[in-house]
């Protein structure tokens, strides 16, 4: 757990660790450049963590989950799930202009399974999301003794109810 986040220790815990899933809590924000909105999560600033906000955009934020590996300098990390308990993290934005979601910056990347909201989310709603992600993920690991984790694609499957490859 990464209370009062910013940009720099969330890529630090994830160079040096080795996680598979990843839950972000935080506040979803937006901005407009130039006729385009944009949307980012609000984290705290590395060099005054109590006082000004860093807007991070999708494209920082898959930087700092996919950094180089400490223990391994020659790849990247790459978690399996992460999860965007924010406002407006899967909202496209404008239309007008080329660019995309949190979620999708981050599914681009490589990540298998993205899941964020269109749309602003409450606190209780964040709660029941997150709920009802770890009961299809324990269920999709409870596979019985002696079998595998259920593979990304079939959570991805229950989660969405779309048949992945």
């Amino acid at each position: 757990m990464l209370p009062r986040a910013s940009i720099t220790d969330i890529e630090t815990a994830c160079a040096t660790g080795e996680f598979t899933h990843i839950h972000l809590l935080a506040h979803g924000i937006e901005w407009t450049d130039g006729y385009d909105l944009r949307y980012g999560l609000a984290l705290h600033d590395p060099n005054d963590p109590d006082g000004v906000m860093d807007q991070v955009s999708g494209a920082r934020l898959a930087s700092a989950i996919r950094p180089i590996r400490r223990s391994h300098p020659q790849t990247l990390t790459c978690p399996q799930v992460v999860t965007l308990a924010s406002c407006n993290s899967g909202n496209l934005g404008s239309v007008a202009g080329a660019g995309a979601s949190i979620a999708h910056a981050l599914h681009e990347t490589g990540i298998p399974l993205v899941i964020g909201s269109q749309f602003p989310l409450s606190f209780e709603g964040s709660v029941l999301m997150v709920e009802n992600l770890q009961r299809v993920a324990v269920g999709a690991r409870s596979t019985g003794a002696g079998k595998r984790p259920a593979p990304p694609a079939a959570l991805a499957e229950q989660v969405t109810g779309a048949n992945m490859p």
